[in-house]
């Protein structure tokens, strides 16, 4: 059987691992093996399924005696006081590690959701219903992607989402995040723009993979602390342009959620008003735009429709994060295509959990 009767196969399995593990779960104590930022989110989402947190696991032990939304934090040691049996949910993004270190205790009964409801709800990639309804698309993005590579990782992906089954994404990750060396060669003459720059990380990356020779970059980052740490970082290179504002369909403002590092992002109830911009409007005046990157938490699609007239006309390298939201994986490859019908399409994926997962649009006729 090819992967693509694979998938199609995946589309049509009607419990998900999510739905089952709520529902072998449901009014029972769990125990939850990682103290991160999402636990406290964990319990908030667990308890709407009447599911009870008694504790947090973690490893560090500057965690220990902690309590992450009321719920204490214990050392891996203490869980010989429990039953075998006993569930236990992984929160953590380290997966298989941990799963391979309960089994050496001896647990047997090991659920695995790592940031489980929080910020950007990643427990919604494993809903089945996901995949059940939009079986077409899913199956369309499939025939578009250009290579065995991307393939392999569209199906081990979504088998995980489906099964709750981590085991195999260690053969699919790709270490070079944004520039994989496989697919992209750029230029001295590279204009460069950073959707989602944070404090500045994937700048330096860029710089590393150009050694320091380009035309311009211009980065976008709404963040006020994060905005304040990547013009720190940007203050001694040349030809940066840093601006303190979203990206999005429209000119205009937008709720926000702040602090949260990494995962700061657009949000109904957030507690900061930002400025957006479109990019057909703010880059109207940019010539040769040659390469965009773009990872804000689950607003991807929204900002590609405010460029849609910039990547018609510019044609660049595209780099957009496909893993915050469950629909994005399939979504956004075809909406790339359907703008730009000479996009060769790639899907690479660069951790060990379901984070990380990037759509590449590349237009070879720019090359030519």
């Amino acid at each position: 059987m090819n992967l693509r009767d694979k998938i199609s196969q995946l589309c049509d399995i009607e419990y998900s691992y999510l739905s089952n593990f709520i529902e072998q779960n449901r009014e029972k104590k769990i125990i939850a093996f990682g103290a991160s930022v999402a636990g406290k989110h964990a319990v908030e989402f667990l308890s709407s399924f009447q599911i009870e947190v008694i504790f947090f696991v973690d490893n560090d032990k500057r965690k220990w005696g902690e309590y992450i939304g009321g719920v204490k934090v214990i050392p891996p040691d203490e869980l010989n006081k429990f039953d075998k049996n006993h569930p236990i949910l992984i929160t953590s993004s380290y997966v298989n590690e941990i799963k391979e270190e309960l089994i050496n205790i001896g647990f047997n009964n090991i659920f695995n959701l790592p940031l489980i409801g929080n910020l950007i709800h990643t427990e919604e990639l494993f809903d089945g219903n996901i995949l059940r309804s939009n079986k077409e698309n899913i199956l369309s993005t499939y025939d578009i992607l250009c290579d065995a590579k991307s393939q392999k990782t569209y199906f081990e992906l979504l088998n995980c989402r489906m099964h709750g089954d981590f085991s195999d994404l260690s053969n699919i990750v790709d270490d070079s995040m944004y520039f994989p060396k496989d697919l992209i060669d750029l230029t001295s003459n590279e204009v460069f723009v950073d959707i989602g720059a944070y404090t500045g990380d994937t700048v330096k990356l860029f710089l590393d993979t150009v050694d320091n020779e380009y035309n311009k970059i211009i980065a976008y980052e709404p963040e006020p602390s994060n905005f304040s740490k990547l013009n720190e970082f940007c203050n001694n290179i040349s030809n940066v342009i840093t601006i303190n504002k979203g990206v999005s369909h429209q000119t205009g403002e937008i709720s926000f959620s702040k602090n949260m590092k990494m995962e700061s992002s657009v949000a109904v109830d957030g507690e900061l008003t930002i400025e957006t911009v479109k990019l057909d409007e703010d880059l109207i005046n940019e010539n040769n735009i040659s390469f965009v990157k773009m990872d804000i938490e689950g607003h991807e699609k929204s900002a590609l429709t405010g460029m849609k007239r910039m990547i018609k006309k510019h044609r660049p390298i595209m780099a957009v994060c496909v893993y915050h939201r469950p629909t994005d994986i399939f979504q956004i490859p075809l909406f790339l295509k359907e703008i730009n019908s000479n996009y060769s399409i790639y899907l690479y994926h660069h951790s060990i959990s379901v984070t990380d997962t990037v759509c590449y649009a590349i237009d070879d006729s720019n090359s030519a």
